[in-house]
C-alpha cells in the first residue's frame, strides 16, 4: 500500500502545483495584468486547466486508486489516508465525465469573460457583455 499511496500523493501534490499556478494566473488578471493580455491569459489558463485534467482523469490514477481500495477497506474509515483515497476516487470519477477540452474551454470562457465583464463595467456596455455571458 506504501508505494501506491505515496505515489498517489505525489501525483496530488503535482495537481496542487498545477491548480495554484491557475489561481496565480487568475489573480494576476485581476488585480495587475494589463488589459491587452487578456487574451492570451485566457489561453494560458485553459492550458494549465487541460493539463491538470488530463493528469488527474488518467488511467494512472485510476490504477492507483484500484490498487488501493483493497488497503482502504482495512483502514479506520475517518483516518487521513482512508479519507485521501475515498475523496480522490469520488472526484477522479466526477472529473472522468467532463472530457478535457471541455474542461479547458470553461477556464478558457470564464478568463475571457471576465476581461469582457471589465470593459462592460467601464463603459456601462452590459450588452457587449452578453456574448461572454452566453458562452459562460
Amino acid at each position: 500500500m506504501e508505494e501506491s499511496y505515496n505515489e498517489l500523493k505525489r501525483r496530488l501534490a503535482e495537481l496542487t502545483d498545477l491548480d495554484a499556478i491557475t489561481g496565480l494566473l487568475g489573480w494576476d488578471q485581476q488585480t495587475m495584468m494589463p488589459p491587452g493580455g487578456a487574451a492570451v491569459r485566457a489561453e494560458q489558463i485553459a492550458t494549465v486547466t487541460r493539463l491538470g485534467h488530463e493528469r488527474f482523469t488518467s488511467d494512472e490514477i485510476g490504477r492507483l486508486l484500484d490498487a488501493l481500495a483493497g488497503d482502504e477497506a482495512g483502514l479506520p474509515p475517518d483516518s487521513d489516508e482512508a479519507c485521501l483515497i475515498r475523496v480522490t476516487r469520488r472526484d477522479w470519477e466526477k472529473a472522468r465525465r467532463v472530457p478535457t477540452e471541455l474542461a479547458a474551454e470553461l477556464a478558457h470562457a470564464a478568463a475571457s469573460g471576465y476581461a469582457a465583464w471589465l470593459q462592460a463595467r467601464a463603459t456601462s456596455d452590459f450588452a457587449g457583455f452578453l456574448p461572454a455571458l452566453e458562452q459562460n
